[in-house]
Formats: C-alpha cells, sequence, structure tokens
C-alpha cells in the first residue's frame, strides 16, 4: 500500500517518510468522491442522489482531497502503530 521508512531522531522519537504510489491516491479518490458526494447537495437533486458525474463537476478537488489525506493519515498511522508495536504517549 505504502513505502515506510524509520529512522531514530532522538531516544525517544522516531521519524517516518512515508511514500504512497500515484496508483494508490488514485483509487482512493474515486472512493472518497463517491463518499463525498453522497454527503453533498448538487443542485436540482436531493442531498447526496446525484450522479456521479453531475456530482465530480459540482465538488472541489479540494473537498475531496482533504477528506482523502485526512483519512489516508489516520491509516498510515495505524499501519505504524501496530507494525512498529508502538503506543501513543498521550
Amino acid at each position: 500500500m505504502f513505502d515506510l521508512k524509520k529512522s531514530n531522531v532522538e531516544k525517544t522519537t522516531l521519524e517516518y517518510t512515508v511514500s504512497v504510489p500515484k496508483s494508490e491516491i488514485e483509487s482512493r479518490y474515486e472512493l472518497t468522491l463517491l463518499e463525498v458526494a453522497k454527503e453533498s447537495d448538487v443542485p436540482g437533486f436531493r442531498k447526496g442522489s446525484a450522479p456521479i458525474d453531475i456530482a465530480r463537476k459540482n465538488i472541489s478537488k479540494e473537498k475531496v482531497y482533504d477528506k482523502l489525506i485526512q483519512k489516508l493519515f489516520s491509516d498510515i498511522y495505524k499501519d505504524i502503530l501496530e507494525k512498529d508495536q508502538l503506543k501513543p504517549a498521550l
């Protein structure tokens, strides 16, 4: 899904570099667009019922990418915690 590179910055600090393939972003973009379309108001249609082609024209890419990035960061964070068996400091 994505490549992780870990480095120790300090004794209690880790730094991760994450590479996400373009194909992963593209597939997630389409799924996220469908989610955003279900929540969006498109003139002439009930909320969430506009055809995806029309919704795509009325929904800004920034809105879709914003949600995509939030979900992607969450997935990456969970993956890092699981792989390295880390417990976040609260």
